[in-house]
């Protein structure tokens, strides 16, 4: 993503002020990018409450309202990240490997990865892939794959893994009606027992664990 020295400035300069008055008062001439500008002052100050860690690094990309609203919290992630310490027991003798299918923003992604030796972000959304590419190495996951794709069609091709993780930012019900769709599962509620098939009367496959 190319932004340019002048709205990073412009960014710093203002992203402690109160975002309304910037709008109000910005001069749209320059190369600065005073729309992409202001929307990185509010993540940013969003950013500074829900996520501390991420706003004390210079230069990450925050993504639109909707996805900054959704994502967890830093210390929910942290939390995240501790149970699946916890559940993989990982000694450095086996590799351990994450696949996060609902990427969203990467929070969650950026702290579960951390106890893996190899972490993959998968997300339909590109213009999340990309800030998760300019993000990632920022915060020092440079063994993060990102990959702009749907997650079913990604799971299909898995091997073995140690974690799926699995997010969705919408209600619980509407993924439901989803995987009634792709699974041919009739009833919602019989899916979430587990009940789900594929169409054909055969049981789906479960996530293939190392």
């Amino acid at each position: 993503m190319e932004i340019s020295e002048s709205t990073w400035a412009f960014i710093a300069k203002h992203r402690r002020e109160d975002v309304r008055d910037v709008a109000l008062h910005a001069k749209h001439d320059g190369d600065v990018d005073v729309p992409f500008a202001l929307e990185q002052i509010a993540g940013w100050q969003r950013a500074s409450l829900k996520l501390p860690d991420w706003a004390s690094h210079d230069g990450l990309i925050f993504p639109p309202q909707v996805p900054m609203e959704q994502c967890s919290s830093q210390f929910t992630a942290q939390y995240k990240a501790r149970l699946a310490q916890r559940l993989l027991a990982v000694d450095d003798d086996s590799p351990a490997s994450l696949v996060d299918l609902t990427g969203g923003f990467g929070v969650d992604f950026s702290y579960m990865s951390r106890v893996f030796n190899r972490a993959t972000y998968v997300e339909q959304q590109s213009i999340l892939c990309d800030i998760a590419r300019h993000n990632f190495p920022i915060l020092g996951l440079d063994h993060a794959e990102v990959i702009n794709d749907d997650s079913t069609a990604v799971l299909d091709t898995l091997g073995r893994v140690s974690m799926i993780f699995l997010d969705p930012a919408r209600s619980w019900l509407a993924y439901l009606r989803d995987c009634r769709l792709h699974a041919g599962c009739a009833d919602p509620e019989g899916y979430a027992a587990g009940q789900g098939t594929d169409g054909h009367g055969q049981a789906l496959p479960h996530a293939r664990l190392a």
